[in-house]
């Protein structure tokens, strides 16, 4: 299970637009204290609800729901309820990121990702990043700062992905136009997008899954149904359309999956059930005009369900469940995998790179080089590649081409801990010892717990004559990783056992 904040948002989402109800009918100081701490909340965890809130609070400034100054106060005692529930996440960055981030740094990198040349309305990582959150954070800061030629804060990498994104408004109002249609569309796909594991694909793993549930193929044209024809007779009708309008825009703005929908389905619900209850309640008095209705906006919704916008890649979770089997050593089962993902897409730069890497623990190498390549070829920034290839050269002996491909892995992913490591281990078997100590700093300034670098770090000190140092290097890497065996050896008997590099 992954952890998630729409497993907040559903309940959160559905909290602030009760206590959204409660204010519309009486508007006093304590609701209005109360819509903005939940709202607040709320936004911490899907930043969906700032245009709705912000929009909310001055038309209700313009338009009290009730007459005198009451109502106005109790949209101040939003408006601050709300700014202070967001405040220790802005005062945080601050004092302890020491940038200006008001909640997220991530935001600039997922507005590019829904609005670029190659947009398609869900996620598509551009060009030198990765899938999942952690390489996104990694390789967009590496990928800006290539770009500037500077380092780059945390607020600045978010701001030149922005950045890049405007320029293709700007230049482009039109096709951005069409896509944010696009995306409203994908909206009430039947389907559960992700962007992190295929629930249909789970379901030949997971029993559980299997069982019919109620998903959006249902809740989708029934919640279509209810706000068409049932939703506009309810006494918070503006407020209805109003919430589930303004997420949908803010949505349109960046790209659309199954946990950025989460977050509606809290007022979903109550709505198809609307819906289902007029279609009972016409189907029972027989009122044909009524029932004609229901059905053209049940059709309607069920054509926007099955529309089907955007195709299903199961290449990659293919590839995600053969390094399951790898980490296991069970290299039978990952193989069929990794075969399945590259039937699926033979151009597959994640699964040729598991080939490779499956072959190489094998020890077949030459396989695993071939693969290796065939991966940069159909991925040329493909960082890790290079370093697998450094690591194969270097178990040939050959150190110039090998220190090579560590570079070429580090030009396209400074952060990457791995190949500052292998290439301190390079310059380590040269006799460049002050190289390899930056080098092996560097791995350990990214990565602090790697008990490898920590040992490579500690041989290379002891050559330079600094054993205090090394010493501590070693014991280091025993904090890490209490069985790391080369550490264990090299302080047990520093001068008499033989302490060699290794590469990860």
């Amino acid at each position: 299970g992954i952890f998630i904040p729409e497993a907040l948002s559903v309940p959160l989402y559905a909290g602030g637009f009760f206590a959204l109800w409660l204010f519309e009918e009486k508007p006093t100081l304590r609701r209005g204290a109360l819509v903005g701490l939940v709202l607040g909340l709320a936004t911490l965890t899907k930043a969906g609800l700032i245009l709705f809130t912000v929009a909310f609070s001055v038309f209700r400034w313009i338009r009290p729901a009730q007459a005198g100054p009451g109502p106005r106060k109790a949209v101040l005692a939003l408006l601050a309820a709300f700014f202070m529930t967001l405040s220790p996440v802005t005062l945080h960055n601050v004092v302890f990121g020491k940038d200006l981030v008001w909640l997220t740094s991530h935001a600039g990198f997922n507005f590019y990702v829904g609005n670029n040349p190659r947009s398609e309305g869900v996620f598509v990582a551009p060009e030198g990043t990765g899938n999942n959150v952690d390489s996104q954070i990694r390789d967009s800061k590496a990928v800006a700062e290539r770009e500037l030629d500077r380092a780059l804060r945390p607020s600045e990498v978010s701001r030149y992905w922005s950045d890049k994104a405007w320029v293709f408004i700007r230049e482009n109002p039109q096709a951005f136009l069409r896509l944010c249609g696009r995306k409203l569309l994908i909206f009430f796909d039947s389907r559960e997008i992700s962007d992190v594991d295929d629930y249909q694909f789970l379901k030949g793993f997971i029993p559980f899954l299997n069982f019919p549930w109620l998903d959006f193929s249902v809740l989708g044209p029934l919640a279509f149904l209810g706000l068409w024809l049932s939703v506009r007779r309810t006494r918070q009708a503006p407020l209805i359309y109003f919430w589930v309008g303004s997420y949908l825009v803010g949505l349109a703005a960046f790209f659309v999956n199954a946990r950025y929908r989460l977050p509606l389905l809290g007022v979903f619900f109550p709505i198809a059930a609307l819906g289902l209850m007029d279609l009972f309640e016409a189907l029972r008095r027989r009122e044909a005009v009524k029932i004609g209705l229901c059905a053209l906006a049940l059709g309607a919704g069920i054509w926007l369900g099955q529309m089907k916008l955007v195709g299903t890649d199961w290449s990659r979770d293919y590839v995600n469940a053969g390094d399951v089997y790898l980490e296991k050593n069970d290299f039978e089962k990952a193989r069929g995998f990794y075969d399945e993902a590259l039937r699926i897409d033979p151009r597959s730069a994640k699964a040729h790179l598991a080939m490779g890497i499956l072959f190489s623990k094998q020890g077949r190498q030459e396989e695993a080089k071939g693969y290796y390549l065939k991966a940069i070829e159909e991925d040329p920034r493909n960082a890790q590649a290079f370093n697998n290839l450094g690591f194969w050269y270097d178990k040939e002996g050959d150190l110039e081409t090998a220190r090579s491909y560590f570079l070429k892995a580090l030009e396209l992913n400074p952060s990457s801990s791995y190949a500052h490591n292998n290439l301190g281990m390079i310059y380590g078997k040269s006799g460049d010892n002050e190289k390899a100590v930056k080098e092996f700093e560097a791995s350990l300034k990214i990565n602090p717990r790697s008990a490898r670098a920590y040992t490579n770090l500690g041989l290379v000190q002891y050559r330079l004559g600094r054993v205090e140092e090394a010493r501590a290097s070693w014991r280091k890497a025993l904090e890490v990783d209490p069985g790391f065996a080369e550490a264990r050896r090299a302080l047990s008997a520093i001068q008499n056992t033989p302490i060699s590099f290794d590469t990860t």
